[in-house]
């Protein structure tokens, strides 16, 4: 029996910000959520976009290894298809030295609280 190829998930290029004045705004502007291995600024927006950002001065390897879990965490959670705005994440230094579900867990209950922020946001509209 020939197997099917599994679909691919990915981040679309027009969906994930670039560019410095963007981020720039987002943080100016945005509302900043923290948690223990992320932080997250989001700006009411009519489509959603996102942004990663890790900090610098960590080296190559670790801070590469950092981004791609972020990417993947936003990537595979559930919580993010119906959410309208623009996200910045980061994530923190210390995820990097802790088991894999609890940094999931934490990016969940972030996501949650966002969540809520967009709906009262809505609410009050």
């Amino acid at each position: 029996m020939i197997e099917k190829k599994q679909k691919r998930h990915f981040l679309p290029k027009e969906s994930v910000i670039k560019d410095s004045s963007e981020f720039r705004t987002i943080f100016d502007q945005g509302v900043g959520f923290r948690s223990r291995y992320f932080l997250a600024f989001v700006k009411e927006a009519n489509y959603r976009k996102v942004g990663f950002t890790i900090k610098r001065g960590l080296g190559a390897v670790k801070r590469n290894r950092l981004k791609r879990i972020l990417r993947e965490l936003w990537r595979c959670s559930d919580n993010t298809g119906d959410l309208r705005g623009h996200v910045v994440l980061t994530i923190k230094e210390e995820a990097g030295k802790v088991e894999h579900h609890l940094i999931k867990d934490d990016f969940e209950k972030l996501l949650g609280r966002i969540r809520v922020h967009f709906d009262r946001q809505s609410k009050e509209s």
